[in-house]
């Protein structure tokens, strides 16, 4: 299995901050990180943001940790381990395959080979690396397993990041204090010292992240674009599409939709189903570019083949209005195939299609299970059609 480079390893603190490119068309299409505008018939979607956690509370692990002494675990050295180089060393490499300098997709099964036998001997770096891993979707979202490891290391950067875990109830009871005593550590350790290269990539969005969605201050996102940039710089292509955002919605500088365009431009090169998606829809608005329907098109082909359910939601959305092709069926299976990973537009763009009879016979009763499924998932849309549309 190799890592997903389309999502963004983002950002604690960014639960309750989501914004995406304003649209002039009918809505906006979004399975979760979206603000949308929206008209009774259907919608579309730009991301501007990756895959953000929920705030779910996750009952804590069993076992107690002293977030002020954070001791490394100690166990007996497996016999089929044999330290080729230093664990330092080691980590180093396992990091360059987490976070490769040229933009290719990280290589986490190699990644894992080489941190899971330097934690069973408590080096304390390896549990911050896989405590990342689970935490920002290397392997699958597990906070308890993210909250584990982070609690086992002293590194500045999984202190800070278990911080994040106490505040937002991620794989622990929620727990503002223990945050704030994570916080201090962390500052203890000189995490707020440290060199950019000492950072790296993923402590420069957790930086950045954390003043994206941080408390407003005049230099809130201005700080924000700086660390992106610095990220950037290592070639993240989860930290160019989070640029194009921010310069596509004029946070922290002057909407600029050219500069949004090049930095999804450098976004999707390396990848990023979701520099993918919202370059499809500068193309759909003509906004920093020409508007063309078949360039949103493939675009939003690239970001469905890399699992983007917004965009598979978007393509829906062309063959729904007839933007690019007025073709229901395609429409229809776009849809579906959004629905099936969750996206709650697509479910509720299907209840409309049912409630119209657009591609399918009409079905009040199809349509109000449709938005049965969206509301009950969060979607506001279909909870408003329930309540006007079934009185």
């Amino acid at each position: 299995m190799t890592g997903k480079n389309n999502r963004f390893f983002y950002l604690k603190a960014a639960l309750p901050a989501v914004l995406s490119v304003i649209l002039l068309l009918s809505g906006a299409c979004a399975s979760k990180n979206t603000v949308t505008v929206t008209t009774d018939v259907t919608r579309t979607v730009s991301i501007t943001e990756t895959k953000t956690k929920t705030s779910d509370t996750v009952p804590a692990p069993s076992t107690s940790i002293n977030i002020t002494t954070l001791d490394p675990i100690t166990t007996v050295l497996p016999p089929t381990y044999i330290p080729t180089e230093s664990p330092e060393e080691t980590v180093k490499k396992a990091a360059a395959m987490l976070f490769p300098l040229d933009g290719s997709e990280p290589d986490t099964d190699e990644a894992l080979e080489l941190l899971e036998p330097l934690a069973e001997i408590g080096i304390s770096d390896a549990f911050y690396y896989l405590g990342y891993m689970y935490d920002y979707g290397f392997l699958t979202d597990d906070f308890v397993r993210a909250f584990y490891f982070y609690s086992k290391s002293d590194n500045p950067k999984a202190v800070y990041c278990l911080g994040w875990l106490y505040r937002n109830g991620q794989g622990v009871v929620r727990n503002i204090n223990k945050s704030s005593e994570c916080f201090s550590k962390a500052e203890e350790l000189g995490f707020y010292q440290m060199t950019d290269e000492e950072l790296g990539p993923d402590g420069l969005m957790l930086i950045a992240g954390a003043y994206y969605s941080g408390i407003p201050t005049a230099i809130r996102y201005t700080k924000a674009i700086e660390y992106y940039k610095k990220a950037a710089d290592f070639n993240n292509s989860n930290a160019m599409a989070m640029l194009g955002s921010m310069y596509s919605n004029g946070m922290g500088t002057e909407v600029d939709y050219k500069e949004a365009v090049k930095w999804y431009e450098k976004a999707a090169e390396l990848g990023n189903a979701v520099a993918w998606n919202n370059l499809g829809m500068m193309y759909q608005t003509g906004q920093g570019v020409t508007k063309y329907y078949n360039g949103a098109r493939d675009c939003y082909l690239k970001a469905a083949e890399l699992g983007s359910s917004d965009a598979m939601c978007n393509l829906g959305y062309l063959y729904h209005m007839g933007l690019q092709t007025l073709d229901y069926k395609l429409a229809m299976k776009w849809y579906l195939k959004a629905a099936e990973l969750g996206n709650t537009t697509a479910m509720t763009n299907i209840g409309t299609m049912y409630f119209d009879g657009k591609g399918v016979e009409k079905d009040p009763t199809a349509a109000l299970n449709w938005y049965r499924k969206a509301a009950a998932l969060g979607d506001e849309t279909a909870s408003e059609y329930i309540r006007t549309r079934y009185k």
